[in-house]
Parts: structure tokens; C-alpha cells; sequence
């Protein structure tokens, strides 16, 4: 009884300024690619009270993943996501990519100004000071905001997921 009570308290323990994730999960391939050709990875965040709920949209991953993950940690301004990937079975890769749709949900984020950095990319200053809704266009950087459901549907929401990944683009 007691060793189960300190594996809970083991696994609720922030380090490093770690944020706590949520329920992490991930559509299916949506095409499997070998072209230049590929469809924009996004980024879509929604700030509801201390947490962020987000959504990789065409996040490329290879054809054979297996599980993902998403990592979030907060150092002051810097909000710094990271996206985990294993290799399905024997650990090949294979030769081809594949888009996803990674949702995630960071808990007690702090602050409303955020330096996003994505998969060790300085990627944006974003701000929820204004709106709760941000849609960051990962090739070009661009930024969106908005505070309705026009821009961002939080009914498919769950918590900290993976984000696009520099290697794949």
C-alpha cells in the first residue's frame, strides 16, 4: 500500500518545470507520402483558464510509427513543446511519411505571453492577452488569432500531444 502510494506521488512530481499533460492522442495516417508536395503542418492553441488545448494538424511522422507523445515545459516566457515518436515493431523506419493529427492538452501553463519553441525551433511569440484561440502556420511562421470556434473546434480536444517535426519538412 504504502510503495503504491509513493509511485502516485512519484508520477505526479513536476522536475524541471515540466508541465503536467493530459490525455494525448493522434488520428491515423491521413496519406502516405514520398512527394515534395505535402499538405501544411499547423498548430492550433485554445487557452481555456490555466490550460492550453492544442492540435498538430499534418504533423508528418514516418509511415511506421508507433506511439506518440508530447512533452511541454515552461521556463518563465518560454512555453517549449516536444514530440516523441517510437518505431512500430522491429524499429525500421520506413521510406515514406505520413500526416497525423496530434491533440494535446498542457495543464496550469502560466502567464499569457508565450515564446513558442516547437521540437527545438524558436518558433513564435504568441499571446493570449487578447484572444484565447492562435493558429501558427509551422512552414511560414504565420500567426492567427481569433476567439471563437470559426478558427479553432474544441470539440476533438485531449491533452498533450505531439507537435511537427524539423526533420520531416
Amino acid at each position: 500500500m504504502a510503495l503504491a502510494a509513493i509511485m502516485i506521488l512519484a508520477s505526479c512530481a513536476s522536475t524541471d518545470d515540466f508541465l503536467s499533460v493530459g490525455k494525448v492522442s493522434n488520428s491515423d495516417c491521413l496519406l502516405e507520402t514520398r512527394a515534395s508536395t505535402r499538405p501544411t503542418p499547423m498548430l492550433k492553441l485554445t487557452r481555456q483558464g490555466s490550460d492550453v488545448y492544442g492540435e498538430f494538424v499534418n504533423y508528418y511522422v514516418n509511415c511506421a510509427h508507433g506511439k506518440l507523445g508530447v512533452k511541454c515545459r515552461q521556463d518563465g516566457p518560454k512555453f517549449d513543446v516536444k514530440v516523441t515518436e517510437t518505431i512500430k515493431g522491429d524499429g525500421l523506419r520506413a521510406s515514406c511519411l505520413c500526416p497525423v493529427n496530434i491533440y494535446f492538452t498542457a495543464y496550469d501553463v502560466e502567464g499569457e505571453n508565450f515564446h513558442l519553441i516547437v521540437d527545438d525551433i524558436d518558433l513564435a511569440d504568441v499571446s493570449f492577452k487578447e484572444h484565447s484561440i492562435v493558429e501558427i502556420n509551422l512552414q511560414t511562421k504565420e500567426i492567427k488569432y481569433g476567439a471563437s470556434s470559426d478558427i479553432y473546434d474544441t470539440r476533438f480536444l485531449a491533452p498533450c500531444a505531439p507537435f511537427f517535426s524539423p526533420l520531416y519538412l
